[in-house]
């Protein structure tokens, strides 16, 4: 096993409880650790052995950018689903940062577990 770190990442998209924070994008600073077995990677140094990390980032910028969320919660929940599509994830760390939040920043991290979605039976 091991872990893929990503970020942070700034990116704008609409987040917050108020009407007034959804007339403009917001920054939020997104870090992801994607959890995976990395034995193929580095025992053969070839990029199809590993997972995709610029294409999932890719797929967070597009998912963050044309969302919106009241709650950071929520958001770093739709990051984790984003990242665990890859069935090579076995489990996700999402921080989400919300640096401008009025008085002071604010932050969620939240762990996910990639579960099968068919459950064989005994």
């Amino acid at each position: 096993m091991g872990c893929i770190h990503i970020g942070p990442v700034s990116l704008d998209c609409f987040i917050g409880v108020d009407t007034i924070e959804h007339r403009t994008k917001q920054t939020v600073k997104v870090t992801v650790i994607l959890h995976c077995n990395l034995q193929s990677a580095c025992q053969s140094d070839q990029i199809e052995d590993t997972v995709a990390n610029p294409l999932i980032l890719e797929r967070i910028k597009a998912g963050v950018t044309k969302s919106s969320f009241h709650l950071i919660e929520a958001l770093a929940q739709h990051i984790a689903k984003i990242c665990l599509a890859d069935n090579r994830v076995t489990a996700v760390d999402v921080t989400v940062e919300k640096p401008h939040a009025l008085p002071d920043p604010v932050a969620v991290k939240i762990h996910r577990i990639n579960t099968p979605t068919d459950t064989p039976t005994i």
